[in-house]
Formats: structure tokens, C-alpha cells, sequence
């Protein structure tokens, strides 16, 4: 996995919400549906859109476990299982053929579970929200703010959340999904000499060497 230098990925998303902005001020988005609709035809490639109701307790399938510390400033990780049945993770600063991956062996990698626990919106929050979204469809609707298939839309997805029916998140756990493959894509091999300049100069800047460590996690009993 390698990761942009600090300030490219920010403005990649400022253009992304830029674009989104600018197809909100000439479209309407009274739903949810419509909203995505817009989002998608805002920008290319076209963004995956979905909105979450609930999410896998990912985090607390890790607690206890060894922590990784010192993945502030690396920008290339590579995780492999070694030989030895152990997951070995390398870093680099830098994309650089030159520079060396920096190694340590990461054990005690529980296997993944085929269900987690579920994370639900705290209801006491939700619920007078509810009402007060509830109140409002008939004035929405009477101001011709709303049409008659949104306001439907709207009564029969607040009816759906306050029914408080739990689901499974839309989200896939890791162990379901496809195994890791080879992008078959050409890549190339070579830095482009303005890349390479660019890279040089902010490596010059920042001065920095990462060290990857493991340390152990305190449980509190």
C-alpha cells in the first residue's frame, strides 16, 4: 500500500466536495436516492455512494492486541505472510528503489471472525430528531418545498428508522471478500524526473527516518 504525500490527498477531496458543491447549487436533492444521484453524476470516475445506518464493531475485534506504533510519516506498507507462517511488515519512507523496506514480525494475528457485533445510532439521540423530521413533512409538502413521492419517501424512511429493525451493515467483513491479486495493470518501473525532483525535495524537507515498532496494548481489568 502506498500512500500520497501530505497535502496531495487533501486536494484531491477539496476537488471531489468542489465538484459535489457546484451540482447541489443547479440540482434539487430533496431524498436520499436523489442525493447520491447527484453526487455520482458530479464527478469522474463516478464515486461509490451508500449511505451507512449501522457499521461492524471493527475496532473492538482488535483490542488487546500488539499495537503498531511509528506509521505517522511512511508513506509504502507492505504486509506479507512469511515463510514461517508469520506476518512480516515492512515500511518505507519513501517509493524508492533504493531505499531499503524496514522489517518486523507482527504475531498473534487472531483469525478473523465470519460476524461481529453491530453498532447501532444510540436511539435517545435519534428519537427527537425523529419527531421533529416527522412534524415537518406535512409543512414541507404544503410549501411545495416537497413533492408528493418525497414526502412518501420521507415518511416511510423515518417510519423504517424509529421500527429500530436491526440489520446486517452493508459493509463486507474481510473474511468474506475476494482474495488479494496482482493488479494487472503495467506499471511503470521508472519515476518520471519532475516526480523524482518533487519526491527529493520534500524528503530533503521533512528529514525523517521511521522506526516500526509492537507494543503491547494495557487492558484495564
Amino acid at each position: 500500500m502506498s500512500f500520497l504525500m501530505v497535502g496531495h490527498t487533501h486536494e484531491d477531496i477539496d476537488q471531489m466536495f468542489s465538484r459535489i458543491s457546484s451540482k447541489l447549487n443547479r440540482t434539487n436533492a430533496q431524498t436520499l436516492p436523489k442525493l447520491h444521484q447527484a453526487i455520482q453524476e458530479s464527478f469522474q470516475p463516478i464515486p461509490a455512494v451508500e449511505h451507512l445506518q449501522n457499521l461492524w464493531h471493527f475496532k473492538g475485534q482488535y483490542q488487546g492486541l500488539p499495537k503498531l506504533t511509528g506509521i505517522k510519516c511512511p508513506h509504502v506498507f507492505k504486509f506479507k505472510l512469511g515463510p514461517d507462517d508469520l506476518v512480516h511488515a515492512s515500511i518505507k519512507d519513501w517509493p524508492l528503489s533504493e531505499e531499503a523496506y524496514k522489517t518486523i514480525i507482527v504475531p498473534h494475528i487472531p483469525d478473523f471472525p465470519n460476524i461481529l457485533d453491530v453498532i447501532e445510532p444510540r436511539r435517545e439521540k435519534v428519537l427527537s430528531i425523529l419527531r421533529s423530521l416527522q412534524q415537518d413533512i406535512p409543512k414541507y409538502k404544503s410549501a411545495g418545498r416537497l413533492g408528493e413521492d418525497d414526502a412518501l419517501w420521507w415518511t416511510t424512511y423515518l417510519e423504517d428508522i424509529e421500527l429500530n429493525e436491526r440489520r446486517v451493515p452493508s459493509i463486507p467483513l474481510p473474511s468474506i471478500l475476494p482474495k488479494f491479486r496482482e493488479d494487472a495493470r503495467p506499471r511503470p518501473s521508472i519515476l518520471d524526473s519532475s516526480l523524482r525532483d518533487a519526491l527529493n525535495q520534500q524528503i530533503l524537507k521533512l528529514q525523517h527516518v521511521s522506526v516500526l515498532t509492537l507494543s503491547r496494548q494495557r487492558i484495564s481489568l
